[in-house]
C-alpha cells in the first residue's frame, strides 16, 4: 500500500492521518475470515447434537 499522503502534497492530509487509530497489526487467520472460535464450537455441538437425534446409533 502507498504512503499517505503528507502536507506538501495535500493540507489536510496530516489533519486526517492524525485521527487514524493505530495500527492494531496484521489480522489473525480467523479476524479476517470473520471467524468466531467460540461460535463455531457451538454450532458444531448444536450440529452434533441434532444428528445424534435425527440418527441414533
Amino acid at each position: 500500500m502507498a504512503n499517505p499522503p503528507t502536507s506538501h502534497e495535500h493540507p489536510a492530509a496530516d489533519a486526517f492521518n492524525a485521527t487514524l487509530p493505530d495500527d492494531p497489526g496484521p489480522l489473525t487467520p480467523e479476524q479476517r475470515a470473520g471467524v468466531n472460535k467460540e461460535e463455531l464450537k457451538k454450532e458444531l455441538e448444536r450440529q452434533r447434537e441434532r444428528l445424534t437425534r435425527e440418527n441414533p446409533k
